[in-house]
């Protein structure tokens, strides 16, 4: 009994001395462990033991209870088994490793983590995790691994989030990434995807396993609702670069760069991307190489972006002798066209432009950049002209890196001084040779047209020049042929020239020997010479060549590429002689063309005229709007055709709206268009047939198409060009649909969620807001069994409904107006199965301030009271009328006062 009061007595003292500091934590182990090696280990356990379960059940967190846990774990740590000889390590039958207090201590801990009390499972949890963090480095038995696998798995799901993270922390040493089937991974992957707690989520990233199927979700959560779940998947990912495939980089670098937070934009800029690099050892090129798709044009395009966002990052850290020694420039600071790929192209570009924006670096930018006269020919020695036609719209890989290549080194020629005139002809005689002799891509083209905005910077001037060139496109004229018949007009005019002299000759003769009637035949046929020769000689005045227009697909593609990169000039603000004559030879012909090709393409050049003159406008809505109906009524239509019209009816109904309308017949032209005197266009197509073909196609079986539609709608409401209630409840059912076809809905999603953000603000809103609520609440409870909207929650749609009323300046009228109808939908409907989320919506809507709205409401409600017998429903109507109550008698109170205070003011002045 003495020595179990001794023991007793002599940890409760060393216990007492280590919750006062951390400094004598190291000395009182050493001196607990003398104890216990002198003293009975069963009394010395139940001893500690009492000590652990005053711990336990010590309410809140405090400094002594912390050191009194990191005096354990130290304790704990010191009982660890010296190393076996390696000998007794070959025996894998051996399962006990670990000393026995220490795994008394944790089985012990581990029965008190399933306590009922919050706070004891919490410390139990606690304590396993600094003990196991003593033994990192050390075996533990399969008894003890499978022990806490058992209780600490339960705690995974228990209730309390802070019990939940200790149970991830200590779990996650347990993991076997070589087991696909473990069952801890795939508990830390739940809580990780479903778990409502931010730092739940944040530790299970930190925490579990690396290996492919686990990337795969972590990359999910750079999507994540908070921005520290997102940094922490950044911090993760970067860490993995060679586990990722090229479609997840992309996609990473894509979430990360556009991100909303300025702390998420800056770990991929200054931590992200370094590690990357790191894993391609500093080598830049080799970055952008494992980000590249080029499988077609948009694969190129999307390419592009990344590769600007990666190198602007990398240019901002790296010294400019580094950069520049990537590029490994020739003599003549030209690229050797064994170098000629698209990393180093895009670098090239990039670095260039990254130095023309700061004048301080100008020294450095002509270090890699050549004369332009030089650049131009190498540009039209590496042209893609040499590659058969045939091959070239196949989308191949090699064309389209010619393609890219091309589109890169009129970028680079965007930067050069055009003040001089030698560099503006130069310029001009390149895009005349590129744009007439080589096949390219539509975005190409615009490249090459748009240089001309610095060497042709007065915009009738580039028209006629760019339409010269399309002429040439559209009648070329063999150049064999074209030579043989100039040195034959120059054989011409020397004769004719020679017969002059010949004559002036005689003349002079003629008249010193006084031969007048002589010299006057010869002064006659002298005149018809002349007039013969300057004939010849001026370009004008020759009969115009007899040359054979050129009708095949990919020429017509050409020189409408071509014209559209001219329209799509901004200084183009109407359309001149040029453009008009453009628009009526050559674009109007080419809408009803045989080719959906061509067709589409004529149709964007006629919509980009369309933009810039309303007279073209008013005919053009009605040609943009004829393959919607059609489409819209059955048949068949392209869809390349079909997305550009769509395009093209959102631009014009933004950019004109009101004035495409027929005028009323009082010729009152009223700025709405949701009268019905509005809603016909001039020429007869209905703006609310229009419209429902744009909505049917928000549901259409092409993804593209269904896009196109959503964000034209979206465009529309955002501009304030049309008012529909139907049309947002649409938008929300299309928002919360829960079918997905392998991520391509995500943008759609994200564009309807935009927009609806952005509805409450907008001025004249109030209305179809309020409505499209009950209109989505009725579909959603209504909808057919079959349909993927019968399984959305509708009480959590309707409490996001709410909250978007919530936040218009309008809210509080829109709340009373809402609560007045749902009160009369439910009277009118006693019995309908809707009236419970009815009920409980009104319970969500924020007080009325106004009396008389109150007090009509209340009426209303004791009908309800009368006609419903649903216990759920009542009840939450009961809570609504005390609320109401509650509120109409404060605002008597208010008023009361407000009343006794006039009075008091009155009978002073009195």
């Amino acid at each position: 009994m003495a020595v179990a009061v001794n023991v007793k007595k002599e940890l409760t003292e060393i216990f007492n001395q280590i919750q006062v500091t951390a400094a004598i934590h190291q000395k009182n182990a050493m001196i607990l462990k003398k104890i216990y090696e002198n003293s009975d280990i069963t009394l010395f356990a139940s001893v500690f033991k009492k000590i652990l379960s005053i711990l336990l059940t010590t309410d809140g967190g405090n400094a002594f209870v912390e050191r009194t846990m990191d005096f354990i774990a130290s304790f704990c740590s010191i009982l660890k088994p010296e190393a076996q000889p390696d000998e007794v390590h070959l025996d894998e039958s051996l399962d006990d490793i670990e000393h026995p207090l220490v795994l008394e201590i944790i089985l012990y801990l581990l029965e008190a983590s399933k306590l009922s009390n919050d706070g004891v499972r919490f410390r139990s949890c606690q304590l396993v995790n600094k003990i196991l963090n003593q033994l990192v480095g050390y075996e533990v038995s399969n008894t003890l691994c499978d022990k806490l696998e058992e209780c600490l798995s339960l705690r995974l799901h228990d209730p309390k989030n802070v019990i939940r993270q200790q149970a991830v922390l200590a779990l996650h040493r347990l993991q076997d990434p070589s087991n696909p089937q473990d069952e801890i991974v795939l508990q830390l992957l739940r809580l990780m995807n479903s778990d409502s707690f931010t730092k739940v989520r944040l530790l299970c990233i930190q925490n579990i396993a690396g290996r492919a199927d686990v990337v795969n979700h972590i990359i999910q959560r750079i999507r994540d609702v908070d921005i520290n779940v997102r940094l922490a998947a950044y911090r993760r990912l970067s860490m993995v670069a060679g586990m990722l495939k090229i479609y997840q980089k992309r996609h990473i670098l894509h979430c990360g760069f556009l991100d909303t937070s300025d702390k998420v934009r800056e770990c991929v800029t200054t931590h992200l991307i370094p590690k990357w690099l790191d894993h391609y050892e500093g080598n830049i090129l080799l970055l952008m190489k494992s980000v590249r798709l080029d499988a077609d044009e948009k694969d190129v395009e999307k390419t592009g972006i990344l590769f600007e966002y990666i190198l602007g990052t990398i240019f901002k850290t790296k010294p400019l002798k580094e950069l520049r020694e990537v590029l490994n420039l020739s003599d003549t600071k030209l690229l050797p066209i064994e170098k000629l790929n698209w990393e180093n192209c895009c670098y090239w570009r990039t670095y260039v432009q990254f130095l023309s924006e700061n004048e301080e670096l100008e020294d450095e930018l002509q270090e890699v950049l050549p004369e332009l006269v030089i650049f131009s020919r190498y540009v039209k020695d590496r042209s893609p002209g040499t590659i058969p036609v045939p091959k070239k719209r196949d989308g191949t890989v090699e064309f389209l890196e010619k393609q890219f290549i091309l589109q890169q080194f009129f970028l680079i020629i965007k930067t050069y001084d055009f003040a001089e005139v030698t560099n503006r002809q130069c310029l001009n005689s390149l895009v005349c040779n590129i744009l007439e002799k080589v096949d390219l891509m539509s975005n190409v083209v615009e490249v090459v047209v748009g240089c001309l905005e610095n060497s042709i910077p007065e915009i009738n001037s580039r028209c006629q020049f760019v339409s010269e060139i399309i002429s040439e496109i559209m009648f070329p004229m063999d150049a064999e042929a074209a030579q043989i018949k100039e040195k034959e007009m120059e054989f011409e005019l020397a004769k004719l020239m020679v017969k002059i002299n010949c004559l002036l000759e005689e003349q002079n003769i003629a008249v010193k020997e006084e031969n007048y009637i002589e010299a006057e035949r010869i002064k006659k046929e002298l005149t018809k010479v002349n007039a013969e020769y300057k004939q010849m000689k001026n370009p004008l005045d020759v009969v115009p060549r007899q040359v054979q227009k050129r009708n095949d697909i990919p020429t017509i593609i050409k020189y409408l590429d071509v014209a559209a990169g001219l329209l799509l000039s901004p200084q183009i603000t109407q359309l001149n002689a040029t453009l008009k004559t453009l628009k009526n030879d050559i674009i109007q012909e080419l809408l009803i063309h045989d080719n959906d090709n061509v067709r589409a393409k004529a149709l964007r050049c006629y919509a980009l005229c369309c933009i810039v003159d309303r007279d073209c406008a008013s005919i053009g809505i009605h040609i943009f709007a004829a393959p919607i109906f059609a489409y819209q009524n059955g048949e068949e239509c392209d869809t390349q055709t079909l997305i550009t019209c769509i395009a093209a009816t959102v631009d014009l109904l933004r950019i004109y709206g009101p004035q495409l309308m027929a005028a009323p017949d009082d010729n009152v032209l009223s700025e709405s268009m949701g009268e019905a005197h509005e809603r016909v266009f001039a020429g007869g197509t209905s703006l609310t047939d229009l419209i429902q073909g744009l909505v049917d196609l928000m549901d259409d079986e092409q993804y593209e198409i269904r896009d196109k539609a959503t964000w034209g709608l979206c465009q529309l409401i955002l501009s304030d060009r049309i008012h529909s209630p139907s049309l947002v409840s649409r938008l929300v059912l299309k928002w919360c649909n829960p079918i997905s076809e392998n991520g391509d809905t995500e943008r759609i999603t994200q564009v309807i969620g935009f927009t609806l953000e952005r509805i409450p603000m907008m001025p004249d809103s109030a209305e179809q807001l309020e409505q499209a609520v009950l209109a989505t609440v009725k579909a959603l409870a209504f909808a057919p069994k079959i349909s993927p909207l019968a399984d959305v929650n509708i009480d959590n749609i309707a409490n996001f409904l709410i909250a978007l009323c919530k936040t218009s300046p309008k809210g509080v009228q829109i709340q009373s107006n809402l609560a007045a109808k749902i009160c009369f939908e439910i009277s009118d409907n006693p019995k309908s199965n809707l009236n419970l989320t009815l009920s409980k919506m009104l319970l969500s809507l924020d007080k009325p301030v106004e009396k008389l709205v109150i007090r009509d409401l209340l009426k209303i409600c004791d009908q309800i009271q009368d006609d419903v017998k649903e216990r759920q429903v009542l009840n939450n109507i009961t809570k609504f009328v005390a609320s109401l109550a509650e509120e109409n008698s404060e605002l008597s109170v208010v008023e009361e006062g407000g009343e006794d205070k006039q009075l008091g003011n009155t009978s002073r002045t009195v």
